[in-house]
């Protein structure tokens, strides 16, 4: 029979995994604990995957400083940084379908240790500064300038911008609209460890 594609269940922020595999087939079901499905995985966190089914393939370990992550059975690390939970889990499982470890694999993937991540934010807030960002969760712009007691009377909301460094090094900037975000939620943007927030002096009264 000709393996089927790989398959990833989200439920209820938890990531629930049961597999079978060539050489034996298991209906035993393992369930990660509650984490953000849309958690994006960084560097040096600790997570522990497993394949349902096949303790063998279960693997403790941090995510490399390549952002790889070493897993039973697999000849190359898979590439895991800056995929979120979700994305991860599926990428696994296709890796070991393509390899044709396993014929329905479902991954599970557990947090054991989050990397702290900060966010610097700078200019006409009310108490700028670094901030972490809360384990195992995501943060938008809007949050991080709540984090800071939100901007001072004389900042310019529309043209805040948001420095990033990318992973070859090149400085990436984003420019924001605080007040749109503030209204509405689709144009808030979602924040990476390490960016940078700049919110001006407003040159004149918007």
């Amino acid at each position: 029979m000709k393996p089927r594609g790989p398959f990833c269940m989200v439920l209820a922020l938890t990531l629930f995994a049961a597999s079978s595999s060539f050489a034996a087939s298991a209906d035993t079901t393992f369930a990660a604990q509650p984490v953000s499905a849309n958690y994006s995985l960084s560097v040096a966190d600790i997570l522990k995957v497993e394949v349902a089914g096949d303790p063998n393939a279960t693997r403790i370990a941090r995510i490399a400083a390549d952002g790889t992550f070493s897993l039973p059975y697999l000849n190359d690390p898979a590439k895991l940084s800056g995929l979120t939970v979700a994305e991860a889990c599926k990428a696994i499982a296709k890796l070991y379908v393509d390899q044709q470890i396993f014929v329905k694999p479902q991954v599970s993937i557990t947090i054991v240790q989050y990397v702290e991540q900060h966010i610097n934010v700078a200019g006409q807030v009310n108490h700028p500064g670094v901030i972490t960002i809360p384990p195992g969760q995501t943060m938008t712009l809007v949050d991080a300038i709540a984090a800071v007691g939100g901007v001072t009377r004389i900042a310019d909301r529309l043209d805040v911008t948001i420095s990033r460094k990318l992973p070859d090094g090149e400085l990436k900037i984003i420019p924001a609209n605080l007040k749109q975000a503030m209204d509405d939620a689709r144009a808030d943007v979602p924040l990476e460890d390490g960016d940078n927030i700049y919110v001006p002096e407003a040159i004149i009264a918007r």
